[in-house]
């Protein structure tokens, strides 16, 4: 038995996934996945963003392929990839905000955290790389204060979670 809609009262297998006139009729649920997957989001999270609770099941994974396999995800995927400008895609902020990320995950590995550090203040001109490929200061805690307005003092409130930043105060 196919299941052509999602709107259907049962949940649809990775057969249903698969196929090519269940893409169709449910063309916008497909559509949202590849603008996630286009844009970096992983397989899981995407079909979970898109999907919800409901199919995160013991056959999400199956789902996952299927849909990834499906001749018309296929087609849009490469067609909206081609379309998307690269800096869509990627860009400093991105490129700031995913390092971000990976230096406050408590559970990535610490040489992890550390490089995204130092690609960080490279990004941010606290350390410069020069011809040799070594750092070195790029400015001075004069340059950061003044940079950020003034703030001269930086409050660690008790209250404060790990991995999130202190409070600057006036």
């Amino acid at each position: 038995m196919s299941n052509d809609d999602l709107h259907d009262s049962r949940i649809a297998t990775p057969s249903d996934f698969a196929s090519e006139t269940f893409a169709s009729h449910n063309k916008q649920i497909f559509d949202e996945i590849i603008e996630l997957r286009v844009r970096g989001i992983s397989q899981f999270v995407a079909y979970r963003m898109v999907l919800g609770d409901e199919y995160n099941d013991n056959m999400a994974q199956a789902r996952i392929y299927s849909i990834e396999m499906n001749p018309y995800y296929k087609r849009e995927f490469n067609r909206v990839l081609e379309a998307t400008p690269v800096h869509e895609m990627w860009n400093p902020k991105v490129a700031v905000h995913e390092l971000l990320s990976l230096v406050r995950d408590r559970f990535a590995k610490e040489s992890a955290r550390m490089s995204a550090i130092k690609e960080l203040n490279v990004i941010a001109n606290i350390t410069i790389v020069d011809e040799s490929g070594k750092t070195k200061a790029g400015r001075n805690l004069a340059d950061f204060y003044a940079a950020e307005g003034g703030k001269t003092e930086v409050s660690v409130d008790q209250a404060d979670l790990p991995g999130q930043e202190p409070t600057i105060v006036h």
